[in-house]
């Protein structure tokens, strides 16, 4: 059998789907479903000829919301890169122990930017955790002290956008011991 081609004027303002009842009508009625499944149109606008590949309106459809559905994956996807990239600050966590890893709960942290002099003053946790979170960019220093420890301290721990150091101190019995 031939295959059948027609051709459409456009006007400006219209759609080609405004032209497909027209187009079908042209069909006889037994052979309106494959021309659903084989539409060959020619279309013509302005002074540009565009062909329309052959396609059934189904898969026309069913392209569309592909593209708009990997689209929105692709933008959504990429949303919670933005605020990391965005960060302008950094964070300090460690935990505080004994010599035999026993958790020292109550123990006293000092994160301090050693350009800076800014200082957080921090208490642990019941096991022995502290956290510093949005600090500004910069090198710290971190020290612990708890009663019967010796104060302990470490320094140059560099503090950029974005990123979470884990300082963690084993405080030793006695006095003055770094």
């Amino acid at each position: 059998m031939r295959s059948r081609s027609h051709w459409l004027r456009l006007k400006p303002s219209c759609s080609v789907d405004a032209y497909l009842p027209r187009l079908l009508s042209l069909v006889d009625p037994l052979s309106r479903m494959s021309a659903l499944s084989n539409v060959d149109t020619f279309v013509t606008h302005a002074p540009l000829l565009l062909r329309a590949p052959s396609a059934s309106i189904e898969t026309l459809l069913m392209s569309s919301l592909i593209r708009t559905l990997v689209t929105s994956v692709l933008v959504l996807s990429a949303a919670p890169a933005f605020p990391q990239s965005q960060s302008i600050n950094g964070t300090i966590r460690g935990r505080v122990t004994d010599p035999t890893g026993a958790a020292l709960p109550g123990t006293s942290v000092v994160v301090k930017n050693t350009d800076t002099a800014y200082a957080r003053d921090l208490t642990t946790d019941n096991d022995g955790r502290y956290l510093a979170p949005n600090l500004p960019l910069g090198t710290y220093s971190v020290t612990a002290a708890s009663s019967s420890f010796a104060p302990f301290s470490q320094s140059g721990i560099h503090v950029e956008a974005g990123t979470d150091d884990t300082v963690d101190e084993t405080l030793h019995a006695g006095v003055g011991r770094h």
